[in-house]
């Protein structure tokens, strides 16, 4: 990865942490694209530079989350046809993901966050499981 890919992947991880940290106290609707800038420490045209609106911003968290769900899903359901002894395992795994992420799905789940989320998640676990 190019020293530019790296600062750049970094500082989507510094907008994105800043904008969920407001959210805990404050309504998505309500935080303003400076606000965002003063909490990331940086200038608000570099939030510009990465990401069109803070909606966007909500949609990367969001789909970091649910690409991070899809290997130990996978592998979940492969030892699953395998009958595999280690099931218990891979489904370890697959939570896990939840419990790494579980601030952040308590933040867009919240009257703050993305009022929308829980039926996204609940529409991305069902696909998964293609039901």
């Amino acid at each position: 990865m190019s020293k530019y890919h790296k600062k750049n992947g970094e500082t989507d991880r510094i907008i994105e942490s800043a904008l969920l940290k407001l959210m805990e106290s404050r309504d998505l609707n309500k935080i303003s694209m400076n606000e965002l800038a003063a909490m990331a420490n940086i200038n608000r045209v570099t939030i510009y530079r990465h990401f069109n609106d803070k909606w966007t911003i909500i949609e990367q968290i969001e789909s970091k989350f649910f690409t991070a769900l899809k290997k130990p899903h996978q592998q979940m359901l492969d030892q699953l046809a395998l009958k595999s002894d280690n099931g218990i395992e891979y489904l370890t795994n697959f939570l896990q993901v939840f419990k790494d992420n579980l601030t952040t799905i308590r933040i867009l789940t919240s009257s703050h966050g993305d009022l929308s989320f829980s039926a996204k998640l609940m529409n991305h676990l069902l696909k998964m499981e293609g039901l």
